[in-house]
């Protein structure tokens, strides 16, 4: 019998890994972490923004809850923007996006404009938790990747965990502005080193 050829290669799927790279695990989980502040970083100082603005934080509760909303609604067509131009380099994007959108928010400006950036901040979430957890199962070989994955599950919780530690000392030295500058620093470095 004749050498079959090889099968052609599939778009933005790469071959089965015989080795699992846990490096590459370990920062897209750190990755899922800044995600993840993305919400926390408006939620658990809430108060505080709630008073630079002159709100309450129950007049103020959706400047929190606006990132979850974009996702809610824009989850489809998102999904499907990321397995066309390749999960890589929409979560690159994404992390470049959410880290200047997270800069310009250091400045605390006006809330219609905090409010705009938290809607731009949604759709970098969103691209995020759709493209690293892919790019994480694609770092993992089959027998690892159950492993990966229930990894990848723990991000928002423990963010939100170490997020409530690190957050006032944060604020305490560099303010709300400085919070968000830091947080948008951190996810531009991801961005590099992923890139």
């Amino acid at each position: 019998m004749p050498p079959q050829p090889d099968p052609p290669a599939v778009p933005n799927v790469p071959p089965a890994r015989t080795q699992t790279d846990w490096r590459v695990v370990a920062l897209l989980f750190v990755t899922g972490i800044f995600a993840a502040w993305q919400f926390a970083k408006v939620a658990l100082p809430l108060t505080a923004i709630a008073a630079h603005y002159g709100q309450t934080p129950e007049t103020l509760a959706w400047l929190a809850s606006i990132v979850g909303l974009v996702g809610t609604l824009l989850g489809v067509i998102a999904g499907r923007l990321v397995a066309s131009i390749g999960p890589r380099r929409a979560l690159v994007g994404a992390l470049l996006a959410g880290g200047l959108v997270s800069g310009l928010q250091g400045f605390m400006p006006g809330l219609a404009l905090m409010g705009g950036l938290r809607v731009a901040e949604g759709l970098s979430h969103l691209f995020i938790v759709i493209a690293a957890p892919t790019c994480m199962a694609a770092a993992a070989t089959l027998h690892d990747r159950p492993v990966a994955m229930g990894v990848w599950a723990m991000f928002f919780g423990i963010a939100f965990a170490i997020g409530a530690e690190l957050f006032p000392p944060i604020i305490a030295q560099a303010g709300l502005g400085g919070l968000f500058v830091a947080h948008g620093t951190g996810m531009g470095v991801l961005a590099l080193i992923l890139a």
